[in-house]
């Protein structure tokens, strides 16, 4: 019973759980890539 319910319930939930933190991770990653090169072209336009 113990075996089915990790096999069944737990292991899937975990790995939604680690899929959702991959997703959110990887948008802040890419939230964050935007905003170094929105702030690297302010400063080049402030430079120029």
């Amino acid at each position: 019973r113990r075996v089915n319910a990790l096999k069944y319930t737990m292991i899937p939930k975990l790995q939604r759980s680690i899929k959702w933190i991959s997703l959110v991770l990887e948008e802040r990653a890419r939230e964050e890539f935007y905003r170094k090169k929105l702030i690297k072209r302010k400063k080049e336009e402030a430079y120029a």
